[in-house]
């Protein structure tokens, strides 16, 4: 289904952004490209409504829209902007390292967001705080898991059976 998303965003795309190409002198750019800002919100609250695949793929089809209008209309608002500068390649590799930036680091301040969510105390719900929480702290005397294997004593690795920690 992922491919089959993938696929139809880029099918949508390609026609978008050679019909707002053809036709950026004739129509305005703000308002398209305003067009462009609001599909990604839309698309986002669609996606909520339901979690069939044929829905999901049609809302994926909004994403290929969206890419078309922001593919053909940033060279072109670039343009515009940086005319007569001889600053054009400048700008527009410039815009593409924001991008790329923010691309890299919404991952991962949305998943840094998330842990925060998900655990109020702010620590991960797995991973290295879940092992540090459940190994104790020998130094300052920390028995609270009183029911681990003691790693040392062969027989009760071979039984199963639990033994006290040293102190």
């Amino acid at each position: 289904m992922m491919s089959t998303c993938i696929i139809a965003a880029q099918a949508v795309m390609l026609p978008i952004a050679i019909l707002v190409g053809r036709k950026a002198d004739v129509w305005a750019r703000k308002p398209v490209i305003l067009v462009g800002f609001a599909i990604p919100p839309i698309r986002a609250v669609l996606y909520t409504v339901s979690d069939n695949s044929f829905w999901l793929i049609g809302v994926q089809v909004l994403d290929g829209v969206g890419a078309g209008i922001f593919g053909a209309l940033t060279p072109l608002v670039i343009v515009d902007i940086m005319r007569g500068t001889g600053r054009y390649n400048l700008a527009l590799g410039a815009i593409a390292t924001i991008v790329g930036v923010g691309a890299c680091s919404g991952g991962r301040r949305s998943s840094r967001l998330q842990r925060r969510v998900s655990d109020p105390r702010g620590r991960r719900p797995g991973g290295r705080d879940r092992v540090r929480d459940r190994v104790p702290d020998r130094d300052a005397g920390d028995c609270r898991h009183k029911d681990r294997l003691d790693r040392n004593d062969p027989e009760s690795r071979s039984s199963g059976r639990a033994t006290q920690p040293d102190p």
